[in-house]
């Protein structure tokens, strides 16, 4: 008995590790069995490292009883998942180049409860320039402003419908901005830009919240996201800026849901140059007991260098936490 719930342990880690490179889905297939699809392997991609805890409680069992190849079986499984993680905990971040630097907090507000005083010393935190602010309503959207006025006087404001409101805040003005970017219907709400200068190079900074993706039957959710990474990956590809996109993905950057974006050539700060799992959801209630997930991003095109990234300590009220990176645009060194 011990061996088989050895056997199905393992066997679920291993399906979490490789069932994504099985899956070969197309991001707008909106049929059942690719959503049902979709959001299996999303799950197993996002909950890997959770599987792999479930797990050591088995593997200290089959040890104290001296079950060897039961032992055998579940270490090895649980070191292809815990290798990578340790791998990122031990890492230095990159060596700053001396070139100009920007650097960028995102915070998913959750409808508007995080405390705007809190975010606000975040971002001087990290000295952030820029600030993508995300689920801020209508009636929240005035604290905010308010709250950052000192530091970051340029304000994108995008109020929505409870999920659906960003705002992007500079510390200095903006070249250009573009409240709705990108053609007509992609992501299916609007996801603000704001292009600022640093040192006379131009930077896109785009606010970006795709949905969550939900089991039956709320399976047109997990199809709505796929295409919505598949859409921004495809306006990515054409920015000529150097570009920034930061935001709620409600995925792993890894996962297959956001292939298209990795294949656009877009890197993610904490992939880069982050330590440890970089885990920011969910922070608050009964499950912000457990390892965090990664859900919320900055990500960047090629033009531009991470040399830090990431978690903000303070915890703002939201259930999620904010996340910082610092870029260096390439260039000349002084």
């Amino acid at each position: 008995m011990l061996s088989g719930i050895a056997i199905t342990a393992a066997a679920a880690c291993v399906a979490a590790r490789v069932a994504p490179w099985f899956w070969f889905d197309d991001p707008h297939d909106a049929t059942a069995l690719g959503g049902f699809g979709a959001f299996t392997v999303l799950i197993l991609e996002a909950f890997r490292f959770h599987i792999a805890l479930a797990m050591l409680p088995v593997l200290l069992l089959t040890i104290t009883i001296r079950r060897w190849r039961s032992t055998a079986v579940i270490a090895i499984t649980l070191a292809s998942i815990a290798l990578p993680a340790l791998n990122r905990s031990l890492r230095t971040s990159p060596r700053p180049n001396g070139w100009p630097t920007l650097t960028v907090l995102n915070a998913n507000t959750l409808f508007g409860r995080a405390d705007a005083e809190t975010l606000a010393l975040s971002a001087s935190d990290v000295a952030a320039d820029v600030v993508v602010l995300l689920e801020v309503t209508q009636d929240a959207m005035p604290r905010y402003i308010s709250a950052f006025a000192g530091t970051h006087p340029h304000v994108i404001p995008v109020p929505g419908d409870q999920a659906f409101g960003p705002m992007i805040l500079s510390a200095e003005p903006y070249v250009r901005v573009d409240p709705d970017a990108g053609p007509r219907g992609l992501l299916d709400t609007k996801q603000p830009l704001g292009v600022v200068d640093l040192d006379g190079r131009e930077i896109a900074v785009r606010a970006v919240h795709l949905v969550s993706p939900g089991p039956p039957p709320r399976m047109m959710q997990t199809e709505r996201q796929r295409k919505q990474a598949a859409d921004l990956a495809a306006w990515a590809e054409g920015v000529a800026d150097a570009l920034i996109v930061a935001g709620d993905l409600n995925a792993p950057f890894r996962s297959k849901h956001l292939r298209e974006l990795r294949e656009a050539e877009l890197l993610e700060s904490h992939d880069v140059a982050g330590r440890g799992r970089g885990g920011t959801w969910p922070m608050i209630g009964l499950f912000s007991q457990f390892p965090p997930i990664r859900l919320d991003h900055i990500m960047f095109s090629e033009d531009l260098r991470c040399i830090e990234s990431g978690v903000v300590r303070r915890r703002n009220g939201s259930d999620h936490a904010a996340v910082f990176a610092t870029f260096e645009c390439r260039g000349e060194k002084p």
